[in-house]
């Protein structure tokens, strides 16, 4: 600013010669060098802060994109895990099972991604209503272990347990499965990320590959 006061002093007093934009003469397009390094540094200073503004609201958004999906892969692992789980205990492959449902991301994930706005009411109920009824599984099958542990009757809860698995495997009419894949299908999860899991490859080996 001294620079371009300077000029205009110069310019009053007719001692510095100015030069023209272009060689356009005309008094809005014509001023001294101290008057041309002013506004020189102004625009400088001007560009910079957009610049450094651009590039921070750029890096801000690939964050936010980059955090967005990392929850929704979280969620589709947990889908397919529970997925192949209950597909085995459908199938009869074991008649007790000593696990549960891991459900990792379900007080992370789907919580940040209702927080944000990331999912419409259909992809947010979808998915929040798969985590119910996984939940509900997991329940059942603590209640049989624990009868079976105890030596009570275990039977009646097995069965219980089958029935709440079988909302967790494709095909069925309350299939919580399929309605979650469509909700992350339609928020942008690759396919190769919902794959279902063969029943014959172990959950930990899978796991260890995402």
């Amino acid at each position: 600013m001294d620079t371009m006061l300077q000029g205009l002093l110069d310019k009053l007093s007719d001692k510095a010669p100015e030069y023209c934009f272009l060689g356009i003469e005309h008094w809005s397009t014509c001023m001294t060098k101290s008057e041309w390094a002013g506004w020189s540094q102004l625009v400088g200073t001007v560009v910079a802060v957009l610049l450094t503004w651009w590039l921070t609201s750029r890096s801000e958004r690939a964050r936010v994109v980059r955090a967005r999906m990392s929850h929704l892969l979280a969620i589709a692992h947990d889908v397919r895990i529970a997925e192949r789980q209950a597909s085995v205990y459908v199938n009869g492959k074991v008649r007790v099972p000593a696990y549960r449902l891991p459900l990792q991301a379900e007080q992370t994930s789907l919580p940040a991604l209702i927080a944000e706005g990331d999912l419409d009411s259909a992809q947010a109920t979808a998915l929040t209503q798969f985590y119910v009824d996984a939940n509900s599984f997991n329940y059942c099958l603590d209640l049989a272990q624990g009868l079976l542990n105890s030596g009570g009757a275990w039977e009646a809860k097995a069965r219980l347990a089958k029935i709440k698995a079988g909302h967790l495997v494709p095909g069925t009419k309350l299939s919580r499965f399929d309605e979650a894949i469509r909700a992350l299908r339609k928020a942008g999860v690759p396919e190769s990320s919902l794959a279902r899991i063969p029943l014959g490859v172990r959950v930990a080996e899978e796991h260890d590959g995402d």
